[in-house]
């Protein structure tokens, strides 16, 4: 995931003191200046990378001196812990560096232990007949995969016999998205999103699709990595081209029939119309480092999000809520002085 630092204030004549900027990949981050404030007479954030968003992140980033110039920041927050993990696909170069208590809070980062996950996005042209839930959270399935089920019927711990069989364990939650309150059929996108597709690709427009998410196990997630893995041989993050998606959304689209074959009986799966594949390299932290966020006054920089607080949405909320109240009230006293 291409790096989302979010600038706290850009003070630049004749422009608001908040400004947001989408669709920016940060490559790099660099502290310059001198001082303890904000604004044109301290130390501040100097950012550079592409504005070509999460598609930078399928590539290596080219060297900072050819990067662009996302601009001069008083503060940053990081919502997330990539931009501190040198080989993801979200790291940005030069963070560490910028002070010792960076480079400590960058290790401190590196050692929490995280699991991974793949999740499949698959639909069809009509909806699954004779399947009895809209969610299933797998029993026995090696760990939480985040919850957040659909609208209607759900399985699980239910006694079935079924769940989780034939596919020997490959997903630890399945859920019907177009179940969810709200969500119209056709909410999984259609044959020309980016991605790889499995099978057939050949959705008619303005067809209303039943779309399905399946997100793996941690056991068969490291199991898939195994084959398509998350670092290459030269030590380096390994991007999800459109072969790797293709190769990974094959496998797990056989695992998803082998799921529901005891549910579809009488009849074949249909192809579907789109299959997306995704990797989540630290999907899961298993051991949050405590805190609700993680804050360098010094630096005038944050960290937020589940590598302080743990998973979940609640965790995501409450720590970035802090964060951000916190990099506030540092900014309005350093306006006030």
């Amino acid at each position: 995931m291409a790096a989302e630092l979010q600038a706290a204030s850009k003070q630049q004549q004749g422009r608001p003191p908040f400004e947001l900027l989408a669709g920016c990949a940060v490559q790099s981050a660099e502290r310059v200046g001198g001082g303890g404030g904000c604004g044109s007479g301290g130390a501040h954030w100097q950012l550079r990378g592409s504005r070509a968003g999460r598609a930078a992140a399928a590539v290596p980033g080219p060297p900072p001196e050819v990067q662009e110039d996302l601009g001069s920041y008083d503060a940053v927050i990081l919502a997330d812990a990539m931009p501190l993990v040198p080989g993801s696909a979200g790291h940005v170069s030069g963070i560490e560096a910028a002070s010792t208590s960076l480079a400590q809070l960058a290790r401190s980062v590196q050692a929490v232990a995280a699991q991974p996950r793949f999740a499949l996005m698959v639909a069809f042209h009509q909806p699954l007949r004779g399947v009895p839930f809209d969610f299933a959270s797998v029993e026995h399935s090696g760990g939480d995969a985040g919850g957040g089920g659909g609208g209607g019927k759900s399985c699980g711990s239910c006694g079935c016999g079924s769940c989780g069989t034939g596919s020997g364990g490959a997903f630890a939650l399945v859920a019907c998205n177009s179940s969810k309150p709200g969500r119209p059929g056709s909410g999984c996108g259609d044959s020309s999103s980016t991605g790889s597709s499995a099978g057939s690709s050949s959705s008619g427009s303005g067809d209303a699709l039943e779309c399905w998410v399946a997100i793996s196990t941690a056991q068969w997630a490291w199991e898939l990595l195994d084959r398509y893995p998350l670092v290459g041989p030269d030590g380096r993050h390994n991007p999800q081209t459109e072969q790797y998606r293709a190769a990974v959304a094959e496998e797990l689209l056989a695992d998803f029939r082998d799921l529901m074959a005891p549910y579809v009986q009488g009849y074949a799966l249909p192809q579907p119309a789109y299959c997306y594949a995704q990797r989540w390299g630290r999907a899961f932290i298993t051991e949050p480092l405590g805190a609700e966020f993680l804050f360098l006054p010094a630096q005038k920089l944050a960290l937020c999000g589940d590598v302080a607080m743990g998973s979940g949405v609640e965790n995501a909320w409450r720590s970035g809520r802090a964060a951000g109240e916190a990099v506030g009230r540092m900014l309005r006293a350093a306006a006030a002085s």
